[in-house]
């Protein structure tokens, strides 16, 4: 992950973690989810390094979504459903 901008990547995480909260109360966040990541993806591309941006905000939604699998599913669900999406 070299390069990334750990700042520019937790923004966009933010953004992601907001929405997963909101499904977890029950909010339908699926069109919300699909602007927010291609929000994300856009503003990576316009970036220095913006593979590195990329991998970095891929690998942070998997990463949190282990973590979070069993505690809250419905939020690593949404972290997953937005890494695809991203790689996509």
């Amino acid at each position: 992950m070299g390069n990334m901008d750990t700042g520019l990547v937790d923004q966009h995480l933010t953004l992601v973690n907001q929405l997963a909260a909101k499904a977890q109360n029950g909010a339908d966040v699926t069109d919300q989810l699909v602007a927010v990541v291609a929000e994300a993806v856009n503003h990576f591309s316009i970036v220095p390094n913006p593979s590195a941006q990329l991998d970095g905000f891929i690998g942070q939604l998997k990463f949190n979504a282990e973590l979070l699998r069993d505690k809250s599913p419905t939020h690593a669900g949404v972290l997953l459903r937005a890494a695809a999406l991203a790689e996509a």
